[in-house]
């Protein structure tokens, strides 16, 4: 009977160990989203690069899925706000700040007037994260596969509640 007791022990112990090694390593991973397209504002154009998504324990990197360059990386503790919709273009809160920097560049509104009258037709809506720091912010054009599961990650790791704007589906 003791023979027994102490290979079902052993059996036991050899089987727990590996799963209690994997939930302390796992902890400590950065998680990893793919297929993200980052909004890029260069001169008066509006340009989308195709880039992954790297929580890590204290920042958020946007990463070049190309050559694994780093593009952004802004701390957990700088983040602002994060806002979440479902719609054609990225959303921005309505504000004052908002409606003063309109102001500020209407010039170049009418400038890319011509390029916005076709995306206005557009009816394809698309899923945005916005995520804002004092200095910074970034814009995601997440995948609808991966933003159910994106969202409270980003929420996890950076305390911060992200906040939908508009529909959300």
């Amino acid at each position: 009977m003791k023979p027994a007791a102490f290979i079902l022990l052993l059996m036991l112990t050899c089987n727990a160990t590996p799963r209690l090694l994997a939930q302390e390593k796992s902890a400590n991973v950065a998680e990893v989203f793919e297929k993200i397209d980052m909004l890029m504002v260069r001169g008066d154009k509006t340009d989308t690069r195709a880039v992954r998504l790297r929580l890590a324990e204290d920042s958020l990197i946007v990463e070049s899925r190309n050559d694994g360059s780093v593009l952004k990386s802004i701390k957990y503790a700088d983040i602002k706000s994060a806002e979440y919709s479902y719609s054609k273009h990225p959303r921005w809160k309505a504000g004052a700040g908002v409606a003063a920097g309109s102001l500020v560049f209407a010039p170049l509104l009418i400038l890319a007037l011509p390029i916005a009258i076709p995306l206005a037709f557009s009816k394809a809506r698309r899923h945005w994260l916005t995520i804002r720091s004092e200095q910074d912010y970034v814009v995601l054009r997440l995948d609808k596969n991966n933003r159910k599961v994106l969202l409270p990650a980003f929420e996890v790791h950076s305390h911060i509640k992200v906040e939908a704007l508009g529909e959300n589906k």
